[in-house]
């Protein structure tokens, strides 16, 4: 993690022994909850379904190498600020090779410290890769995300209804069937005596 990004957890100064801890009220809590400030936060964090499953604590916390490369984990690394200021949590492993996005509301920081120092820490904060490479073969947003939208962001397209035949072609129509219908008579057809069969069928005795 890049030097002055924020970390929440700061774990090399744990709170002092016996001091008392202020818990935030009810509705502090409510208002620093990352699910109702996930519009504060840039479109560019937004565009990774993952932090609306983080918003919603299921995962509570998500990992990713220090050093990766991914577009999504290099956007949270550019906006730590407004994630902190949102309600996220940033946790920088012990080893200093992996950080910690979570959600101060569904998991404390010193549950993360505590998995670290037990070597625990991937199983309470799964890797990121892992979590997009599942999404992907499952074909399903994480929980939270909202739904995708229609390639090129259009309804799909609706076959344009048939168009009826004028009323004067209906009547045309009508009428060559009513004389294809017709007996023809025995020089009658296309050629002569093509009406005979069809005459002797309707005329035979019952």
């Amino acid at each position: 993690m890049p030097p002055g990004t924020p970390d929440a957890a700061n774990p090399a100064q744990p709170p002092t022994e016996g001091a008392p801890t202020e818990e935030p009220s009810g509705d502090s809590r409510l208002e620093m909850h990352p699910a109702a400030l996930l519009e504060t936060l840039p479109s560019e964090l937004l565009d990774n379904p993952l932090i609306f499953s983080i918003a919603k604590g299921n995962p509570a916390a998500v990992s990713a190498p220090d050093k990766s490369k991914d577009p999504a984990v290099l956007a949270v690394v550019k906006h730590a600020q407004p994630l902190v200021a949102a309600g996220f949590g940033i946790y920088h492993s012990i080893d200093k090779k992996t950080d910690v996005l979570f959600n101060t509301q569904a998991i404390h920081p010193g549950d993360l410290q505590e998995a670290d120092q037990q070597g625990r820490l991937l199983e309470v904060a799964p890797p990121f890769d892992a979590l997009k490479a599942n999404a992907a073969a499952t074909g399903a947003a994480p929980e939270g995300a909202p739904p995708a939208a229609a390639a090129g962001g259009l309804p799909p397209a609706t076959p344009p209804p048939m168009s009826q035949p004028a009323p004067s072609v209906q009547n045309k129509l009508a009428q060559s069937r009513v004389k294809n219908l017709t007996p023809l008579g025995p020089t009658g057809g296309p050629a002569p005596g093509a009406g005979n069969i069809l005459n002797s069928i309707l005329k035979r005795p019952v």
